[in-house]
């Protein structure tokens, strides 16, 4: 009977330390290092400022494109004559009123390619 005891315990013993093995994770040195890169303060800065620098650089390319302005009213006025009679001058009963206007600078001094340049520098 105690022979049966012990390889009953042997046998739980092992299908314990089996499971167990089992169900730890092996990490390698690419998962270590991977985990560090996302959890280092200081590679998360880094990264932030490279997207701020890619930032910079599209808003001083947006200084060498043309710029589009569109403007519009509508006025529209009642068409009620004043107590009285007399004599009134209408005006027109509807107003419409509608601009694009592009601009481009022809010159600005070097300034445009200087901040693309200097942007460039520190992207």
């Amino acid at each position: 009977m105690r022979t049966a005891q012990r390889a009953v315990a042997i046998a739980l013993f092992i299908l314990v330390a089996s499971t167990a093995y089992a169900d730890s994770r092996v990490y390698t040195i690419e998962d270590a290092y991977d985990a560090a890169l996302k959890s280092n303060e200081a590679i998360m800065i880094s990264g932030e400022n490279a997207i701020q620098a890619e930032n910079r650089l599209d808003q001083a390319w947006t200084f060498l494109y043309p710029r589009l302005t569109a403007n519009g009213s509508y006025t529209q006025f009642d068409d009620v004559l004043p107590p009285g009679g007399g004599s009134f001058i209408f005006q027109p009963r509807d107003q419409f009123n509608a601009s694009l206007v592009l601009t481009q600078p022809l010159y600005t001094g070097g300034r445009t390619l200087a901040a693309l340049r200097a942007a460039r520098a520190l992207r």
